[in-house]
C-alpha cells in the first residue's frame, strides 16, 4: 500500500536545535525519548535502542527514582512465605541484617543520589559520593555501603529496570585495614 512506511526503523523528530524526540516500538508497545545532541547522535542512539530491542536487550524508559527502588528493593527482602511461621524464604537475609542495610542506603545514598532517576544515575556520581564519605566515614563503612548499594542495583538489573549496574563501572573503595584479627603485644 503506498504511503504506509514500516514502524520498525523508529522516528526522529525535531524539537528544536539540537533537540530531539526518538520514537520506536517494542513487542507493539510505544516509546519515546528526549534527546539533546547532533541529529547523527540522535540517529546512532536511536539505532542503539533498536539494536538493544533485537538483541532482546531492551529496557524500557522508566521514571522510577533511586529512591523508589531503594525502598522497594527493601520491600522485595522482607518477603515472607504465605503461611504465618515466620520464616523467610530462602536467600533472604534476617531482619537485622536488612536494618541495617537500609539504614546504610536511606542515610548515606539517597540524600546525596535518590531524587535522581534510576536509569541515569552515572558511576561518576557513584564514585562523588564515596569521596564525599570518606572524609567522615570510616573506609570499612564506605566499602560496605558499596557493597549493598551494589546488590541493590544488581537486582534493578535482574528486574529489567537497568541494562547494567552502574555500581561496577564506580571506583570501588578501599575497604581499609582492619584491626580485628591483631594479637596485642605487651
Amino acid at each position: 500500500m503506498p504511503g504506509k512506511r514500516d514502524h520498525g526503523g523508529g522516528g526522529i523528530d525535531a524539537r528544536g536545535p539540537d533537540h530531539w524526540r526518538l520514537r520506536w516500538r517494542v513487542g507493539g508497545k510505544r516509546y519515546s525519548k528526549a534527546f539533546q545532541g547532533t541529529k547523527k547522535a540522535a540517529q546512532t542512539e536511536l539505532r542503539r535502542l533498536l539494536k538493544s530491542a533485537d538483541d532482546g536487550a531492551h529496557v524500557a524508559p522508566d521514571k522510577i527514582t533511586l529512591a523508589v527502588w531503594v525502598e522497594r528493593w527493601i520491600a522485595l527482602q522482607e518477603r515472607r512465605d504465605g503461611e504465618d511461621t515466620g520464616k523467610r524464604k530462602r536467600g533472604l537475609v534476617n531482619a537485622r541484617t536488612l536494618e541495617r542495610y537500609a539504614e546504610l542506603l536511606r542515610l548515606h545514598v539517597l540524600p546525596t543520589l535518590g531524587a535522581r532517576p534510576l536509569q541515569q544515575v552515572a558511576p561518576t556520581e557513584i564514585d562523588a559520593l564515596y569521596t564525599k564519605l570518606e572524609v567522615r566515614l570510616s573506609p570499612r563503612t564506605v566499602h560496605h555501603i558499596h557493597t549493598v548499594f551494589g546488590a541493590c542495583l544488581n537486582a534493578a538489573v535482574r528486574k529489567g529496570f537497568l541494562i547494567s549496574n552502574p555500581v561496577k563501572r564506580a571506583e570501588p573503595p578501599s575497604p581499609g585495614d582492619s584491626e580485628r584479627g591483631q594479637v596485642l603485644v605487651s
